[in-house]
């Protein structure tokens, strides 16, 4: 029976301050992000606070996985958006196709490194189509490592008190 294996005191509490703790570093996230100019940026640290509170055990939201998802995702959007001739990719097929070529590229590259290193970070792994298609941003980068910087420090900080619900 479904409801039998909830454990209503521990599991009702632990839901509120995980929704609370998530509610509070999205208003964060949508206070401080751009997000007019960066939704795709802003979606991806909003998943990632989703999932360092829900899914804390997660080899997703390692701090490995936060750091260097993040790292190879700009990593691969800086290397397609600025070294990679899209404007002949985009003769070679159209303008329109060849800069979405370009971008699914990055996101192949940036979870391919993340793969390599086992670092995956899924949420992260949009970023590189934000970066090609809009541009790159000095402010987006310390932006985002910012985010993750307290996004992790939260986990470390929070580790006791937060367990998942089995």
């Amino acid at each position: 029976m479904f409801f039998a294996d909830i454990h209503w005191k521990h599991d009702v509490s632990q839901s509120l301050l995980k929704g609370f703790l998530s509610a509070g570093a999205i208003s964060c996230i949508v206070y401080f992000a751009d997000i007019n100019t960066t939704p795709i940026i802003a979606s991806s640290l909003i998943l990632n606070a989703i999932a360092v509170f829900f899914m804390s055990h997660s080899p997703m939201v390692t701090h490995r996985s936060l750091f260097l998802g993040h790292a190879f995702s700009f990593l691969s959007g800086y290397l397609f958006a600025f070294f990679l001739p899209v404007h002949i990719l985009g003769y070679a097929l159209s303008v329109g196709l060849g800069l979405y070529a370009a971008a699914i590229g990055s996101i192949f590259l940036a979870v391919f490194l993340m793969s390599l290193f086992r670092c995956l970070n899924v949420p992260a792994a949009v970023i590189p189509f934000s970066l090609v298609l809009r541009g790159w941003n000095i402010s987006e980068v310390v932006f985002v490592a910012l985010a993750v910087t307290i996004l992790a420090l939260l986990k470390f900080l929070l580790r006791p008190v937060i367990s998942d619900i089995e």
